[in-house]
């Protein structure tokens, strides 16, 4: 997954470099948690218990790294035993042996790519939210150990920049205060962050025209390598189409932009959910479904955290809002969304993903 860093001037680098004090992954001996609200929803309690005090401390400032199940093999055991239907169907897509610690990607992919005339390809599948679920902590392992690498690398430089401030507050939980501090930075010098679209009407009838029919010509479709993959491709094209352009650069880890030169490439905030929210800005987020319904509107762009980690992993687009609901697990009033990876441009009420429970959503660009 693609990590964002920025073009900055010479002055500006040198007003935010200092001493970098890395000190080793370590648990948080504070006896009420500040971060022990995340990754808590009903799905992911039956895997296990889930390790939210690993810390890392940078340039003097200890912060939280990504939560963790503590022990991977339990939590892969359960899983087995929570979801065999879904797992022997992939199994037998994909000609895949039982679920273990080195096929897992496989089984991530293999989730996403069932037929959609599988029961189990719906979001609204409670099977298929919990493999969303249970993956996204599972893979925070990885995440860990690639935050801990970059830390010790950057560490034997005697200061540290705000381009490295940034490419370190990306890899890091959204709640970290580096990431937080990287994101301010990011929203104070970016060229895209204002407080609407500059033609709304023409974002959404894009997003009509396209959310069934994707423009593949236009901009190319991402296969399903990952979480929603083409998500956020589509967003993109979507704020582009509503009067915004594009900050091209020769590197992927900068600006946002598309290029079609006989094959179409992209810069990581086109296509990655997690960087395009942090580099656009989410300027409001709650894991209450009924709160985040009365505070979008027509013309928002929204995220989804699955498990409430830190990591924004899905995009879409709202076209519309209804009526006020009720439904299972309270009530909010109904809005209309335009997506890819599933593709479709219906109401949530209709038994999508938006409104599952323990979810962290995000309002981005404003």
């Amino acid at each position: 997954m693609g990590k964002i860093t920025l073009s900055l001037s010479i002055a500006t680098l040198l007003a935010f470099s200092g001493s970098l004090f890395c000190s080793p992954a370590m648990a948080l001996e504070t006896e009420n948690d500040q971060y022990d609200s995340y990754c808590r929803t009903p799905i992911l309690e039956q895997f296990g218990e889930i390790d939210r005090s690993l810390t890392i401390t940078i340039n003097g400032k200890e912060n939280p790294l990504y939560c963790t199940f503590v022990n991977n093999d339990i939590a892969l055991e359960k899983l087995r035993e929570t979801v065999p239907e879904i797992l022997t169907e992939i199994a037998q897509e994909f000609s895949l042996e039982e679920l273990n610690a080195n096929n897992w990607e496989q089984y991530k992919y293999g989730a996403l790519n069932l037929p959609n005339t599988s029961q189990f390809a719906a979001e609204s599948n409670i099977q298929n939210q919990t493999l969303v679920a249970f993956f996204d902590i599972y893979e925070n392992t990885t995440q860990n150990k690639a935050i801990e690498d970059q830390v010790n690398k950057t560490q034997k430089s005697r200061s540290i920049s705000q381009e490295q401030i940034i490419s370190l507050g990306m890899m890091l939980p959204t709640y970290a205060p580096l990431a937080q501090q990287s994101e301010n930075i990011i929203r104070a010098q970016s060229q895209l962050m204002t407080y609407a679209l500059p033609n709304v009407n023409a974002a959404v009838s894009y997003a009509e025209k396209y959310a069934t029919n994707p423009n593949k010509a236009g901009y190319g479709y991402l296969t399903k390598l990952f979480w929603g993959v083409d998500c956020t491709n589509f967003t993109s094209q979507i704020l582009e189409a509503s009067g915004v352009g594009q900050v091209v650069y020769d590197s992927t880890n900068m600006g946002w932009w598309h290029k079609n030169n006989g094959g179409h490439t992209y810069s990581a905030s086109w296509i990655n959910s997690d960087v395009f929210a942090r580099y656009m800005g989410v300027g409001y987020s709650t894991t209450n479904h009924r709160d985040f319904s009365f505070n979008i509107g027509r013309g928002d762009f929204i995220a989804l955290d699955n498990s409430n980690d830190g990591s924004w992993d899905h995009m879409g687009f709202v076209t519309a809002t209804g009526t006020d609901l009720c439904y299972q697990n309270g009530s909010y009033r109904d809005y209309k969304v335009a997506q890819h990876s599933t593709d479709y441009h219906d109401w949530v009420s209709n038994n999508k993903g938006w409104a599952n429970t323990g979810q962290r959503l995000g309002r981005v660009r404003r």
